[in-house]
């Protein structure tokens, strides 16, 4: 026995021989914060900021572009069960309603549920996604199971499912709470109401200047009673806005007719509006400019700049979301269709990623024309299929052996 076994002993000090699993977790700076939850509360669901749901339908597009399959030995497994199943989930929808309601939980909560529905002989023949509001994974509080149930509220009915039975996609793991994701905007609730107010106050200024545009007050020492006020008030408005812009007035005593208001420059929330946009979008892994937000096409060139930033929209947006979704498959849903292989995305057929398959065959062609790589290597490379009479090595002329 080792001295450090002695004193561990000595100590009462043991090996962990079972995992303890705590529940919600508190850091130190976790203090309340009233004004968030109040900001949370009127940002709502996030269906009504452009910022939010404009970055997330090009991620839900662009998503489907993409076909999923289930690999052995590096080749594509043909009639796989649960591609097929995820290409037609259910007879009320297809795969891109399917993975359009999985990104959209994923990226506003962090979290996105699947439910399987199975036949009488057990077997998953159905798939369904779950607003993440309606579903939360359950353990016990002597905290010896990790998540032993989730509880489905559907119908003002609480329903326990086994884990077994759902499909839980997380984005990283929120310090608070081990057992769930942690949604990429949680941190920009600010820039999002920012945004939805400044929306907000320039619709106001559209519809009735935001401000009192005009004060009319008498001329001189004459004064009115307040319903006289509210009559003249209520005359200019029906008389002098909207469509009847520019009628000309003509009153019947000492008027003075004063402008009120800030000129056009300085009602410009561009710039406050910009710092919104670069930063949900960023969170989100897609430049401002592929969804063409003003912040992102100030700086952005056409051409060749633009299909760059598609495939850096691709390679921080997408393929991060494509990496969570098959890893999760493959754990919580492929055993229950197949005993082997592997689930991934094929993004061969990305109109984006083209120019990244152009190099990459161009590379492959150099390492086989270099005799670095056999002929057959070559065109497994590329997803091509070799013979017999391509396991060679092609040589130049003047490489003499």
């Amino acid at each position: 026995m080792s001295i450090f076994t002695k004193i561990g002993a000595a100590l009462g000090i043991k090996a962990l021989s079972e995992m303890r699993f705590p529940g919600r977790s508190f850091v130190f700076f976790d203090f309340p914060q009233i004004e968030t939850d109040k900001i949370a509360e009127e940002i709502g669901d996030g269906t009504s900021s452009d910022i939010v749901v404009t970055p997330i339908r090009w991620l839900q597009r662009a998503f489907s572009e993409a076909t999923i399959t289930v690999t052995i030995d590096g080749e594509i497994a043909e009639n796989d069960p649960l591609p097929e199943l995820i290409a037609t989930p259910n007879e009320f929808y297809s795969s891109d309603h399917l993975y359009a309601g999985t990104l959209w939980s994923l990226l506003t909560a962090g979290n996105a549920y699947w439910l399987k529905v199975r036949n009488g002989n057990g077997k998953v023949v159905e798939l369904w996604w779950v607003p993440d509001q309606l579903i939360e994974p359950k353990w016990p509080d002597k905290g010896d199971v990790f998540i032993s149930h989730y509880q489905y509220n559907v119908g003002g009915n609480e329903i326990k499912l086994e884990p077994a039975d759902v499909v839980h996609f997380r984005d990283g793991v929120d310090p608070q709470n081990m057992r769930k994701g942690l949604s990429p905007l949680r941190s920009l609730l600010r820039e999002i109401w920012t945004d939805n107010e400044a929306a907000v106050f320039t619709a106001a200024l559209m519809r009735n200047g935001g401000v009192p545009g005009i004060v009319i007050s008498p001329d001189g020492d004459q004064t009115i009673t307040p319903a006289e006020a509210e009559h003249a008030k209520e005359f200019f408005t029906n008389e002098f806005t909207r469509e009847r812009r520019g009628k000309p007035i003509v009153m019947s005593g000492k008027t003075k007719v004063e402008q009120f208001g800030f000129s056009p420059q300085q009602l410009d929330l561009s710039p406050l509006r910009d710092v919104s946009e670069e930063r949900v979008t960023a969170a989100l892994g897609v430049p401002a400019a592929i969804v063409g937000f003003g912040a992102g096409l100030q700086s952005t060139k056409v051409g060749a700049t633009m299909r760059e930033l598609r495939q850096l929209a691709w390679h921080n947006g997408v393929m991060p979301l494509q990496q969570i979704i098959s890893s999760t498959l493959q754990r919580s849903l492929l055993p229950d269709l197949s005993d082997k292989g592997i689930v991934e995305f094929d993004n061969s057929e990305v109109a984006a990623l083209a120019d990244d398959e152009n190099k990459h065959v161009e590379r492959v062609t150099s390492l086989v024309k270099a005799g670095i790589w056999t002929r057959g290597e070559g065109r497994s490379e590329t997803g091509k299929e070799a013979g017999p009479n391509d396991d060679v090595y092609l040589l130049p002329l003047n490489v003499l052996e």
